[in-house]
């Protein structure tokens, strides 16, 4: 029986971070004959990956003994943050694997951040672990700008605010001569963002209002006051001056300055004298109408003049008493109103009526005495 003797020999893996002879993990070593085959595995190290398989991993057992070295890249995670470290919230981590002393180039390529910009490119680490990427926030502004209330006419320059994307800002109003502030912006504090919307300060124009007669004159006992006012409009609050009413109230101009109103003087109309005094109450008495005596008619045929003159004076007589009673109750009736200037209706009717009856009287008589 022939017995046959092979040489011992050996074959060493050695795992290594790729381009280094630093260990990640212990060496292997299989024995085994000269001329015989040996297969080595590559180890699985956390934070670790394998850059490739040797060409040498199998092979035949060689008397000199033989080498496999496995070689890793380094794994790590990028980490955004700020200049002073601090981590950048709501960013997600991207991670790679590299050489160390290499730049970091994370699969996917570094994250995009709205508001900052990347200022950083580390190399990767020897160790697996984070890798810090420093962003810097972008430079954001804000607008301030001073108009006249409603409109967007400027009464001062505008101002312009700026400051790292994400910090406070906070503007003020400005102080114009002529122009009082209405009223804070709400956005007038506030954090500088993406986009930034303008602060608007709106002011109302003051002018100086000088009250003055149709003639130019000053009203007399009055001063100028200060009222707001709108551009294009009359002045809302015109001051009231008693004994005056307004008749001209001028528009605003673009800018603060005077404003004459023109105030006209009310005057009281005349009173007719019916205004003046007050109507008395009219009496209502009745008045009783005074009968006329009946005139006796005679039939004669020849009169001596003596007898003529005493017919006419009887006739006139006759007259007089039927008249005298009507004239007295008219008078009666017109002093009823004595300071009115008017007579009662009724006074009249009674004194035509005697007038009438003294007339017919008169008639008769005068047919009388021509018959």
């Amino acid at each position: 029986m022939k017995v046959v003797y092979r040489q011992n020999a050996s074959v060493t893996a050695n795992y290594y971070v790729v381009g280094t002879t630093n260990k990640i993990a212990n060496s292997a070593t299989t024995n085994g004959g000269v001329g015989l085959t040996y297969t080595t595995n590559a180890a699985q190290i956390p934070g670790y990956t394998l850059v490739a398989t040797p060409s040498n991993a199998t092979g035949t057992y060689v008397a000199a003994g033989s080498t496999v070295n496995y070689e890793y890249t380094v794994d790590y995670s990028v980490v955004p943050v700020d200049s002073n470290d601090n981590k950048i919230p709501n960013v997600p981590a991207p991670s790679g694997t590299g050489t160390p002393g290499q730049p970091v180039a994370p699969t996917g390529g570094y994250p995009t951040i709205p508001g900052y910009t990347r200022t950083t490119t580390p190399n990767v680490p020897d160790k697996p672990g984070q890798v810090n990427v420093v962003y810097t926030p972008l430079t954001e502004t804000v607008t301030v700008n001073y108009y006249i209330q409603g409109t967007t006419t400027p009464i001062a320059s505008s101002a312009t605010l700026s400051g790292p994307f994400g910090s406070d800002y906070q503007s003020t109003p400005a102080n114009v001569s002529g122009y009082k502030l209405v009223a804070t912006p709400a956005n007038a504090s506030g954090m500088y963002g993406l986009t930034n919307g303008a602060v608007d300060y709106y002011y109302e124009l003051i002018v100086t209002v000088v009250p003055k007669t149709p003639d130019g004159k000053p009203v007399p006992g009055t001063t100028p006051t200060q009222q707001p006012g709108v551009p294009g409009q009359p002045i809302s609050n015109v001051p009231q001056i008693p004994g005056y009413k307004v008749t001209v109230v001028p528009e605003v101009s673009g800018q603060p300055g005077v404003v004459e109103v023109i105030y006209t003087p009310m005057t009281t109309p005349e009173q007719t004298p019916n205004e003046q005094t007050p109507k008395q109450p009219v009496d209502t008495q009745t008045v009783t109408p005074v009968a006329a005596k009946p005139v006796p008619v005679r039939t004669v045929e020849q009169t001596t003049p003596a007898q003529q003159t005493t017919v006419k004076k009887t006739h006139v007589q006759l007259a007089t008493e039927v008249y005298a009673p009507a004239r007295v109750a008219a008078k009666s009736q017109a002093k009823v109103l004595p300071h009115t200037g008017q007579q009662s209706s009724f006074a009249l009717v009674i004194a035509g009526l005697g007038m009438m009856a003294a007339g017919f009287i008169f008639l008769g008589v005068r047919k009388y005495r021509r018959s």
